[in-house]
């Protein structure tokens, strides 16, 4: 370098926004426990059926499809407080954080069904839902231009929370790796020396989870108010969301939009299968003799480090292949999952590689809905429409329980598999046709 060169500017490293990524991958270690369930619903299950003897196995499907409506309905109101009211993200996460964990440590006290459901669904459901989006919203402010980069980060900690506490939560509550002994029907339980440990599992599980929350309330914050000026000045000079701007005047409008439609029928069923297996895995796994031991571990690295892996690579591939080749990519693999499934479970190796698949193409449809939602309709008005497209999981859930409870006992597993690959087939059907890009012809006449 010569004396009459410039020295080229150092890049400034946005040590706000690094800190508020750190805070979400902490957040979503402890959201990610979401997916526990499909590691603890057995344990639950057995504890419950003491209490309650005409308990079965559809009890899983009620928890798993509250759950997720409680979840949803969090979803709207975090979303709708920070971008509509712009409360502040750390008030967000300290009514959200404190609604779950108190509705989860209280619901280890309880025997009885009804208010289990309400402290452990709904209040935990809704408390976890209104925290989700805040880490993302705030990391997409500081780094506008690595929506995809930063969703598969801090949602890819989303899965990799449950590998750590599925491992957790199985020492706690059966250190002996003990098999179902009670049988009852079709079904098998733990004994009490078992599911007795469950209320002593979650309290644990509640003592590590606080730690988590309260790191992501220190460091999650949100973008500056003039730097924020700014990045609406920026976006606003990107052609495609300038134009889509007046089109999108209200978040009601989106229902208007023919790809909103397409993207809610693709979530009901893209979610369909893998959310029946990842709850159904463990029971029909065990039911054909395979050790608990082993399907633990697949719940997970399956349902952790897979899941987590599948959301960072989906994620990041998603700021380079579009929407619709991943999602196609993904679906190709849940289809052949399907329909292999029932016979896999006679070799516990195969088995265990197709319940980590599983996990694997749930994982990477949560990571490219979000990325490509908001870049369709703004980052504005997108996380918003986001939460409303994932209400379609509760239909998807409620479709799992109807099929459990009136398929499952006649027909038994085999049917419910294929009926998940038609499903699947139908994805691959909407997703052929799938543009995306705003139908603007749709919009324009409300």
């Amino acid at each position: 370098m010569t004396p009459f060169e410039e020295t080229p500017p150092r890049t400034k490293i946005n040590i706000r926004g690094i800190l508020t990524v750190i805070g979400g991958i902490s957040l979503m270690f402890y959201l990610g426990c979401f997916f526990l369930w499909g590691n603890i619903d057995v344990y639950v299950l057995s504890y419950f059926h003491e209490f309650n003897p005409n308990l079965s196995v559809g009890f899983i499907f009620i928890v798993d499809t509250l759950l997720i409506a409680a979840n949803s309905t969090g979803y709207n109101i975090g979303t709708y407080l920070l971008t509509s009211r712009n409360w502040h993200p750390k008030l967000i996460l300290v009514i959200g954080g404190t609604l779950a964990l108190s509705g989860t440590y209280m619901s280890s006290y309880t025997k009885k069904l009804a208010p289990y459901l309400s402290l452990y669904t709904g209040m935990n459901g809704i408390g976890c839902g209104m925290c989700y989006f805040v880490p993302l919203v705030c990391s997409w402010e500081y780094f506008p231009s690595k929506k995809g980069l930063m969703t598969g980060i801090i949602i890819g900690a989303y899965g990799f929370g449950s590998f750590i506490f599925s491992l957790i939560s199985t020492k706690l509550v059966n250190p002996d790796h003990l098999q179902p002994t009670i049988i009852d029907g079709d079904m098998k339980y733990f004994a009490p020396e078992v599911a007795d440990r469950v209320p002593y599992m979650i309290r644990t599980l509640c003592y590590i989870w606080i730690g988590l929350v309260c790191l992501s309330i220190l460091l999650i914050t949100r973008q500056p108010k003039p730097a924020k000026d700014n990045l609406k000045e920026s976006l606003e000079q990107i052609p495609d969301l300038h134009s889509l701007q007046p089109e999108i005047r209200h978040v009601k409008f989106c229902v208007f939009s023919k790809r909103f439609w397409q993207y809610y029928f693709l979530m009901i069923g893209g979610n369909f299968f893998s959310t029946f297996f990842a709850y159904t895995y463990k029971v029909y796994g065990e039911n054909q003799g395979i050790s608990d031991q082993t399907l633990t571990w697949a719940a997970s690295i399956g349902g952790g480090l897979v899941n987590g892996l599948a959301r960072f690579i989906m994620g990041w591939l998603q700021d380079k292949v579009s929407f619709r080749k991943l999602m196609m990519g993904l679906m190709t693999v849940q289809l052949s999952i399907s329909l292999v499934v029932y016979w896999l479970a006679a070799v516990p190796s195969l088995y265990f590689i197709a319940v980590v698949m599983n996990y694997f193409c749930s994982g990477g449809l949560f990571a490219v809905f979000p990325g490509s939602v908001t870049n369709l309709f703004g980052l504005n008005k997108g996380p918003q429409i986001y939460s409303i497209i994932l209400t379609a999981s509760i239909v998807s859930s409620s479709l799992n329980l109807l099929m459990t409870e009136l398929l499952l006992p006649t027909t038994g597993f085999m049917a419910c598999f294929f009926v998940g690959s038609g499903m699947t087939v139908i994805v691959l059907i909407i997703l052929w046709r799938f543009q995306e890009k705003l139908d603007i012809e749709n919009l324009s006449r409300v």
